[in-house]
């Protein structure tokens, strides 16, 4: 990957160079960095003198409430929409299972493999109880 950025930075150092005839292209005039510090802090100094600051803008206490009762009131929207939304969501799934659940007992084939058990009486149950000891 090293090498891809450094072929594609050679070509790109090469077009500058076709274009700029060799001579650097990115020059500042002699002396610039000298008198830069000079330069800045008297244009800061011109700036405050001008009164060029930035204007402050506060909210009322009455705008502030109404933002904060309209942030609570859509918290409040937000969490019915969940609460519905989830609710419906296992309301549905219940009633599909009750359905289903249903449909498998109205079923023959339900009943007859219900019927189909052995039904033991309490002759039979004493007597495994008695072979468990």
């Amino acid at each position: 990957m090293n090498e891809n950025k450094n072929i594609f930075n050679m070509k790109e150092e090469e077009i500058i160079r076709k274009y700029s005839k060799g001579a650097n292209p990115f020059r500042t005039p002699d002396g610039y960095f000298d008198s830069f510090n000079e330069r800045l802090m008297q244009r800061i100094a011109q700036n405050e003198s001008e009164g060029s600051q930035a204007k402050v803008v506060s909210i009322g206490q009455r705008r502030r409430r109404r933002i904060s009762y309209a942030a609570a009131a859509v918290v409040a929207g937000l969490c019915i929409a969940a609460g519905s939304y989830l609710w419906t969501r296992e309301t549905a799934s219940t009633e599909q299972m009750l359905s289903a659940t249903a449909i498998d007992m109205n079923n023959d084939d339900y009943i007859d493999a219900a019927l189909d058990y052995e039904m033991i009486n309490n002759q039979q149950i004493a007597s495994y109880l008695t072979e468990a000891y």
